[in-house]
């Protein structure tokens, strides 16, 4: 069950990109970190290759238990990855307004505010790569996913539904968001241009990675549990089996509820970027008003 595990994080797409710029992270900062995701990339190319020999198992019960781990690790991953994500973009933004402090009550020189912004930005432009990369191999990994469940779930019930794509579940979100805006506020009581930008607009950007970071945490609470059942089940069927089986009982239904997690993080990817760049918009507006150009 190790090897085969091993196996399948060496070659899983997202998976890949997370491992590898994690391994950049720890030996090389941020710079290091794109690096990594992209020599993970390289192993996600392999993605495809492993979806097919999965379907050529014979035992369904190893089939289905191949596509859990397989979707397990791709799932785990890809949150460790927004969560490190989400917490780095927090934290350039606490800098920011560090620094932005800081000249306004001139403890630091406009060189000085411009020179660590600028490294504020190299930094945001390092992470929208990888977190770019991470959502292109999540994208094409959700597409070969479904397809190969698809054909799985259709061998014992060809009038089967179709999985969700990205795009119906994009339908869904921006429906449910639609519905939970609330009035905007009078003309008259909307703060200032520099205020929107320099505390509003940033507070904003906030308010959102907190959402998504509360949506992430409650995707890794959950895929916990599921590694718990899976363990637990493994542990059961060892003990009562005379043969070497290592895999776990897996019904269609539990496969399709824990793909289900695939297309909201391709959703949940694009959301961070969007925060991404809607921060920086915001920064390089506020760093005008106070007079620098670092764009």
């Amino acid at each position: 069950m190790q090897q085969r595990r091993l196996f399948y994080v060496s070659s899983g797409a997202v998976t890949g990109a997370a491992v590898g710029a994690f391994a950049g992270v720890a030996t090389a900062g941020w710079q290091g970190a794109v690096a990594g995701g992209i020599a993970g990339s390289i192993l996600g190319a392999t993605a495809g290759f492993t979806l097919a020999k999965i379907e050529e198992i014979k035992e369904e019960d190893k089939r289905l238990a191949s596509y859990r781990l397989l979707i397990g690790d791709d799932l785990a991953n890809a949150t460790a990855l927004e969560m490190a994500a989400l917490q780095s973009l927090m934290c350039y933004l606490a800098e920011f307004e560090k620094l932005r402090d800081a000249l306004t009550s001139r403890r630091i020189t406009r060189a000085d505010f411009d020179k660590q912004y600028a490294e504020i930005r190299a930094g945001m432009a390092e992470l929208g790569k990888l977190t770019g990369d991470a959502r292109t191999l999540m994208a094409q990994r959700e597409t070969d996913m479904r397809a190969s469940l698809q054909r799985e779930i259709s061998r014992s019930n060809p009038s089967s539904e179709s999985l969700p794509t990205v795009e119906q579940r994009r339908f869904q979100r921006e429906r449910r968001e639609k519905s939970a805006v609330t009035r905007p506020r009078r003309r008259s009581q909307r703060p200032p241009v520099a205020e929107r930008m320099t505390h509003g607009g940033l507070e904003s950007v906030r308010l959102e990675l907190g959402s998504l970071e509360t949506e992430v945490r409650e995707d890794r609470a959950r895929q916990d549990v599921r590694r718990e059942e899976d363990l637990r089940a493994q542990a059961v069927q060892s003990r009562e089996s005379t043969h070497n089986v290592n895999a776990a009982p897996v019904t269609h239904g539990e496969l399709i509820a824990v793909y289900d997690d695939y297309p909201n993080k391709v959703l949940q990817l694009e959301a961070i970027e969007k925060q991404r760049v809607k921060s920086l918009q915001i920064m390089d507006e506020t760093a005008a008003v106070m007079g620098i150009d670092n764009v």
